[in-house]
């Protein structure tokens, strides 16, 4: 089951609990959203807007916080909701740098454009990774390659190993896959229309 912390606001609870189903409210001490994936390890969620991760990463608090975050959970994970437009005092070139910094830390980032998006990611993220399957495959493969970025494309249906690592070393991180065009990311080998459709389509339901 997922553990959601107390200071969750009602209607982010609300919502997830529509989504999720039951969930159980506890005192985190870090984390956002934790829970244990089908191998024992444990999984961490930092829950931010885009304007708070912005706001947090100029005053110096997100850092601490995600490493906070790597220390205590096996998988740790940070889910940005918002449009990159909150961030009004960075550029997207700047955003984008942040991500990066952040996936080369060994935290895997995600992202949605509203609450309702943001809950149906950590949904796929907790199904996959309560899945024996997909857990084992996923460690197997990439976490212990220390490529756990990798996570954050691979939950897409039609998207694997490969075509995971061909948009990284294209776009540079996940945050840049998630807001480039279907145009955009037909220019990666391996991507054609239904796949890049798919990505398009997966970053930007909800």
């Amino acid at each position: 089951m997922l553990r959601v912390d107390a200071h969750q606001s009602p209607q982010f609870l609300a919502t997830l609990e529509l989504i999720v189903g039951q969930v159980e409210v506890v005192a985190l001490e870090v984390g956002d959203i934790a829970f244990t994936s089908a191998s024992g390890q444990g999984v961490g969620v930092e829950h931010k807007t885009v304007a708070g991760l912005v706001n947090d990463a100029t005053s110096g608090r997100l850092y601490d916080q995600l490493l906070r975050l790597r220390e205590s959970y096996e998988v740790p994970i940070l889910l940005a909701v918002g449009d990159y437009a909150e961030a009004r005092e960075w550029s997207p070139l700047g955003l984008r740098n942040l991500f990066l910094r952040i996936n080369l830390e060994g935290i895997i980032t995600q992202r949605a454009n509203t609450l309702k998006g943001g809950c149906q990611r950590i949904k796929e993220l907790y199904d996959y990774l309560t899945s024996e399957r997909h857990t084992n495959w996923f460690q197997a493969r990439y976490y212990h390659k220390g490529k756990p970025e990798l996570l954050g494309l691979t939950w897409i249906r039609g998207i694997g190993e490969e075509h995971a690592t061909a948009l990284l070393e294209h776009f540079g991180l996940v945050g840049a896959v998630a807001n480039a065009s279907a145009e955009e990311l037909k220019r990666v080998k391996g991507i054609g229309t239904v796949r890049a459709n798919t990505i398009v389509q997966s970053f930007r339901k909800g």
